[in-house]
């Protein structure tokens, strides 16, 4: 299995199947996350969504190994 921050750097390549499995990897255990903390839903999934439109839009940031994920909880992200 690829690392996350492989995935990553193949999406900034221009890899939407890398997309998708960065996607479904973080699908449920960060919208839980979200939801948790936001209680709504719709709020949540918006959320949610927000957070991988970053992953699309800033292919300046690198990544160390096992840094992505720290990144992509991150609130201001």
């Amino acid at each position: 299995m690829e690392s996350d921050e492989t995935l990553y750097r193949q999406v900034r390549n221009g890899d939407m199947k890398s997309f998708d499995l960065l996607y479904s990897r973080y699908e449920r255990a960060l919208f839980g996350y979200i939801y948790r903390y936001l209680g709504n839903r719709q709020e949540s999934d918006e959320v949610f969504h927000e957070a991988f439109m970053q992953v699309l839009e800033c292919r300046e940031v690198t990544f160390e190994e096992g840094s992505f994920r720290g990144w992509i909880y991150r609130p201001e992200n």
